[in-house]
């Protein structure tokens, strides 16, 4: 007759041995404490049982400042997106405002701050945000390089098409000529 092929039983870890022997034991009323003492609280044979795998009441108790931590890092994460959500819904709100109201009067702006439900100087802190990020932002930074002074009168002149304001065209001019000192020959010469 031949042999079955049973399946090999995998062999019990230690760990889970001694674990099974600390939980029988408190069953049993018969486990003892290091001092020798009987064990009577569950939440202590579990600690035995535990530190029989290597856990000890302080790592859990590190574990658990980590997760609590980790918790708090994700509720933060969460908060910070809402808030950058609503600021730039805000922000797309107040451009939209100018753009319908180019000189606006500060009873329109008050108006403006009820809508967003905002208080006046959240706004104005919001409007002051947009204005920096036009002025300091783009290629050039907002700063002043230094540039062909031809190619930036060409480049004011032909800015003018987007705004009045003759700092905004130097600014637009100059964000254009920091990718190419030469955007506006190229762009006179293409017939654009």
């Amino acid at each position: 007759m031949a042999k079955k092929n049973r399946p090999r039983l995998k062999p019990i870890p230690q760990e889970d041995i001694q674990v099974h022997t600390v939980i029988k034991a408190f069953t049993n009323g018969t486990l003892k404490d290091f001092r020798g003492e009987k064990v009577t609280s569950k939440e202590q044979a579990i600690a035995m049982a535990l530190s029989k795998t290597g856990v000890t009441i302080q790592s859990m108790q590190k574990a658990e400042i980590r997760n609590k931590l980790l918790d708090v890092r994700k509720s933060l994460e969460n908060k910070l997106e809402k808030e950058l959500s609503n600021d730039k819904a805000l922000r797309t709100e107040i451009i939209k405002f100018f753009k319908a109201n180019p000189q606006p009067t500060d009873v329109q702006m008050h108006g403006l701050a009820e809508k967003l439900q905002v208080e006046a100087p959240e706004l104005e802190q919001l409007v002051y945000s947009i204005l920096s990020d036009i002025i300091s932002g783009g290629v050039s930074g907002g700063k002043d390089t230094v540039v062909d002074a031809k190619e930036l009168d060409m480049g004011i002149q032909v800015e003018a098409e987007h705004t009045s304001d003759t700092a905004i065209q130097e600014k637009i001019a100059r964000d254009h000529l920091a990718e190419d000192p030469k955007y506006y020959t190229k762009l006179q010469g293409a017939n654009l």
